[in-house]
């Protein structure tokens, strides 16, 4: 075989002058020494080469005066790979946003990297990659394709990501006149990067008020002083404007309802069989006098309906030390009572 290579710059420049893969340009060819009438061989690109192939064939290193990286891409007769990513992308923060440079196209037979960097300085490799952001805005993602060779190609994403409100959780609750609600309620966001701020309206008149916030959680308190059925709302409002709530019921019950209630609880148990019907009955009277002077709704009812109660107390405990009440439905029922003397003492 007779081969050539040959490299062309533009005039007057040297090796000094080659920067990058664009700066020069190599042409490599390998004929056989033989004639032949069955092939053109006044068409010299019949034997078009690599200088890859004629550096196996002949054991020279022939453009070592080359950069490195240059030297392999143009001795491969290689060309850059195209990147290939939609120009846009857009989501919610907090949300995974996909990415794809699947259609990158390499040099045939070119294995290719995929190298993302999404502009809030997080990284990502692969053909496809997703990313979350942690606050909303505008984002310059890129996307690096490399083929084995070193040669490279960048495209650029825009990616618009916007604002998400706040989502809320707020729990109920079962009250007694002045007793205390003081929930912690709790809230996510996707823009984990945002600050927050919050107000409650306990449903009482009273209108909103501020709230502290610690991190992604709150603590309410309210005293009740009247029975009844309250809505509770609580707003919470991100560094961006977006507002997300929650609202709760609280049912306050006043001490006569309670009394009820409890009243209630005892004749379940005698149905269940865990109290007898007489024991029960004993129980009862004490609720039930209480009650009856809790209508009275003057301080000496209530005064004399704390007596009342104290004597159901003495009787349950009595019952429970005698094997007549088991101990856990005793529990039970004395928290609630002792719930309801606190509230009417």
């Amino acid at each position: 075989y007779t081969w050539k290579v040959a490299v062309v710059m533009d005039a007057g420049e040297g090796i000094d002058d080659v920067h990058s893969t664009s700066d020069v340009q190599v042409l490599a060819v390998r004929m056989p020494n033989l004639v032949s009438t069955a092939v053109d061989t006044t068409d010299w690109m019949m034997f078009a080469t690599t200088v890859d192939v004629i550096e196996a064939a002949v054991g020279l290193d022939l453009l070592a005066a080359l950069p490195d990286w240059i030297e392999r891409i143009v001795e491969a007769n290689d060309r850059y790979p195209t990147a290939t990513a939609p120009a846009t992308a857009a989501g919610v923060e907090g949300t995974a946003i996909s990415f794809t440079g699947a259609g990158s196209d390499p040099d045939a037979g070119a294995a290719l990297t995929y190298t993302w960097t999404f502009g809030d300085g997080a990284t990502a490799s692969g053909a496809t990659a997703s990313h979350s952001y942690a606050d909303d805005g505008a984002y310059a993602a890129m996307l690096v394709v490399a083929d084995e060779y070193g040669a490279a190609d960048t495209v650029h994403v825009a990616v618009t990501v916007t604002n998400a409100a706040p989502v809320v959780t707020l729990a109920g609750a079962a009250l007694l006149e002045g007793e205390t609600y003081a929930p912690t309620g709790t809230f996510t966001d996707g823009g984990s990067g945002d600050t927050h701020t919050a107000t409650v309206d306990y449903g009482t008149g009273a209108g909103s008020q501020a709230v502290p916030v610690t991190g992604t959680s709150f603590t309410l308190s309210n005293v009740y002083a009247s029975a009844g059925s309250y809505t509770v709302a609580v707003a919470v409002t991100d560094d961006d404007g977006a507002t997300g709530g929650a609202t709760a019921t609280v049912v306050v019950l006043g001490g006569g309802a309670a009394l009820t209630r409890l009243i209630a609880d005892i004749e379940v148990l005698v149905a269940a069989g865990s109290i007898s019907k007489g024991n029960a009955t004993a129980l009862k009277a004490n609720l039930e006098n209480a009650r009856k002077l809790l209508d009275r709704g003057n301080a000496g009812g209530r005064t004399a309906a704390v007596n009342d109660i104290d004597a159901f107390l003495n009787k349950l405990d009595a019952m429970t030390r005698s094997g007549n009440v088991p101990a856990a439905a005793a529990d039970s029922l004395r928290q609630y009572a002792l719930r309801i003397r606190g509230s009417i003492d």
